[in-house]
This record gives C-alpha cells, structure tokens and sequence, in this order.
C-alpha cells in the first residue's frame, strides 16, 4: 500500500527499501510511518554532523578561530607548502603533456602535407 509512493521517489536508500518492506510485510501503516521517520531522523543527523565537520576542517584550512601556537602553525604552513608544490608539479605534468601532444600534431599535420604536394 505504501510501496508504490516509495519507489515513485527519486532516490532510493536500499537498507530503508528492506526495512519498510519488512513493515509493509507486517501490515502496520504506524509502523511504517515510525520506520520512515526513524531512518529519515537518522539521515538528518549523520548529514548534521558531516556539515560540521566540513566547517570545522574550513575554518581550519583558512586559519579561521583557530588558537595554534606557533609550532602548530608552522606546521600548517609545511602542509600547505607541501600542497601547493603537488599542485604546482601536476600542472607542470598537464603543460608538458599538451606541449607533447601539440608537437605530434604538427608532426602528423607536416607529414600529410607532405604528402599532399607529392
């Protein structure tokens, strides 16, 4: 009976579908209701906390309300360096890469020329 509202939704978490079969199963709408509400509260709470954590780790990452001593810092601004040489490598590889491309292009691009005066 609730079945179908459920699979008319867009997403569909396979743990909830298992669930809410086995109440639809035992034949109590309450039931089903709770278990929604139940898996739904649950979601609400772990997307809660994976926010504050992501906050958390931004304020840290842009040196916002954090009481670092100077040791601490410094080791951010290691971290930092280290990320930004990684950065700075994997663009240099990107260039080398389209230069390299970019030369056999005009290679193949010479040689059927080439061939077109021939």
């Amino acid at each position: 009976m609730f079945l179908p509202l459920l699979l008319e939704t867009r997403y569909i978490y396979l743990p909830f579908v298992k669930i809410f079969i086995n109440d639809i199963s035992k034949g109590t709408p309450m039931a089903c209701l709770n278990t929604v509400k139940v898996f739904y509260q649950q979601e609400l709470k772990k997307l809660q906390q994976q926010i504050d954590m992501l906050q958390n780790t931004n304020r840290y990452l842009t040196g916002e309300g954090c009481s670092l001593n100077a040791k601490e810092l410094e080791q951010m601004e290691n971290r930092l360096e280290q990320g930004i040489a990684r950065i700075k490598s994997k663009k240099e590889e990107m260039i080398l890469g389209e230069i390299e491309s970019s030369k056999k292009r005009l290679k193949l691009n010479y040689g059927f020329e080439m061939i077109r005066r021939v």
